[in-house]
């Protein structure tokens, strides 16, 4: 007979404690009662822990919610108006602010937490996704997904760069890169000693049913390789068509590459009413554009109509009076103004503007750097420029030298403490530098304190590094008002 316990239950039929195993379960539960007296007991500490730290959550998610509130909505309403009037810079602008105050608040929230929490860096909220798709967004329409692709590499993470959102501009980036590195060795020929374009241009077309390669930027590297190696403004131009039909065969929208490639290509050719249909297009997409109005202005006053060009001067102005861009707009209005001989009203634009961008700390006569990199301030060095380029104008080539060493001396500083690049290479710069230079020391106008100087830049160039323009003004071919005021109003 099987041994019983003293219920009369055979001992196999017994089910006994899950948590110590030796004594029998009590009924309807799976531990003995001794058992479960001491595993409640264990269990009240740790409830009462979880309800603290649910108050203690609470607390945060309210504190984080508040906070949020700002983070999300700060900039973004102001930038998604200049968005919808395709005014980019500005939006990015009223983006980038409302980001960098999210960054702000969001270090508040996660210092907070790592507090509570005794943890060290560690990111529990991070900047909104949103208002960086808007920032990516504002980058393709003001340059082209191109950029925008460069750009997003450098603030999302790489599960952020999978997302459908970049997935257009991961494809244009591939097809441009797959593209490049097919035809590389080929385009590189073009640096070649005595490189021949038409050959050039002909192995190129050989690549063009090459798995991966995308037929408008193909011709766009054509196209660059013409330009260099001085191929005829109307070959260029039947490139530029070429990459039109290609682009239309496509299905894409390639008029960020494009409609300036080919506004400033007929402007060479002299096309000035073709490059006028480019420009609008520009404009309508882009009001932003700096470079589209500032043609278009130019090519209004050189075809006599001045009340338009100082409409389009005007126009761009409006769009931009109450931000950054307002720097620009000054800019435009100052060149506007010499090129159609109102020098007074110009001169006085130049003295207002350089006031009013130049209200920085210096520090042994050179604005502080940090003050100008943590306020977002704006560097008038261009402003420097077009009154040197107004004082040369006016014959007074003395001053302009002094004007344009000034930015020099700006430029150099900035670009060696932000390494980054700057002015210094743009041909209007040196070209500007070059001329007043080469004027003072002519016309015998160079003060003692400025020789050195001079001479230091008439050193810097050789035969054959400055503009036609310069040229034809030193050897006496052209008069400085016919090139600054009355030809392409450059020294480039």
């Amino acid at each position: 007979m099987d041994k019983e316990n003293l219920n009369g239950i055979p001992e196999e039929e017994i089910i006994k404690c899950s948590y110590c195993g030796r004594n029998e379960a009590a009924e309807g539960s799976e531990y003995c009662d001794a058992c479960e007296s001491k595993l409640l007991a264990k269990r009240i500490p740790f409830m009462g822990w979880a309800a603290g730290f649910v108050s203690l959550l609470a607390a945060v998610v309210l504190f984080t919610v508040a906070m949020s509130g700002t983070i999300l909505t700060s900039g973004v309403s102001s930038g998604d108006k200049y968005a919808d009037d395709k005014n980019w810079h500005a939006a990015y602008e009223q983006y980038f602010e409302g980001y960098r105050k999210s960054v702000g608040r969001i270090n508040v929230i996660n210092d907070f937490l790592n507090g509570i929490f005794e943890t060290e860096q560690r990111a529990y909220v991070n900047p909104s996704l949103g208002i960086k798709k808007k920032m990516i967004n504002v980058v393709a329409n003001y340059y082209g997904p191109l950029d925008a692709y460069y750009y997003a590499t450098a603030f999302l993470s790489e599960n952020e760069m999978a997302m459908p959102f970049m997935k257009d501009y991961t494809r244009i980036y591939q097809d441009f890169h797959t593209t490049y590195m097919t035809v590389e060795e080929t385009f590189n020929k073009s640096f070649e000693e005595n490189a021949d374009y038409k050959a050039i241009l002909a192995e190129m077309d050989e690549h063009a049913d090459k798995e991966g390669v995308n037929k408008v930027f193909l011709n766009y590297h054509k196209y660059v390789v013409a330009v260099n190696l001085g191929a005829p403004v109307s070959e260029q131009i039947e490139i530029l068509k070429n990459i039109e039909k290609f682009a239309a065969e496509s299905g894409d929208d390639y008029s960020w590459l494009c409609n300036p490639t080919m506004a400033q290509t007929l402007y060479d050719a002299g096309e000035t009413d073709e490059t006028m249909v480019y420009l609008d297009k520009i404009i309508e997409s882009n009001k932003s554009s700096y470079d589209a109005y500032r043609l278009k202005m130019k090519i209004q006053v050189m075809a006599g109509d001045v009340e338009a060009a100082g409409e389009t001067v005007a126009e761009f102005r409006a769009n931009y009076e109450n931000n950054e861009l307002g720097y620009f707009a000054d800019v435009l209005e100052i060149e506007y103004l010499r090129c159609i001989g109102e020098y007074e009203k110009a001169e006085a634009l130049c003295v207002e503007a350089d006031e009013s961008y130049k209200n920085v700390p210096e520090t042994n006569g050179i604005m502080d750097l940090t003050y100008i990199i943590e306020n977002r301030l704006i560097v008038p060095t261009e402003i420097y420029r077009q009154r040197a380029l107004l004082l040369m104008t006016v014959g007074n080539y003395g001053d302009a030298f002094r004007e344009i060493m000034e930015a020099y001396r700006m430029e150099t500083y900035y670009a060696q403490n932000l390494q980054c690049v700057t002015s210094l290479n743009d041909p209007k710069f040196y070209g500007t530098l070059y001329l007043s230079a080469f004027l003072a020391n002519s016309n015998n106008q160079v003060a003692e304190e400025d020789m050195p100087d001079v001479e230091m830049v008439l050193g810097m160039f050789s035969e054959g590094s400055v503009s036609k323009e310069i040229d034809a003004i030193k050897n006496g071919e052209k008069t400085v008002k016919e090139v600054l005021a009355e030809g392409d109003f450059e020294a480039a």
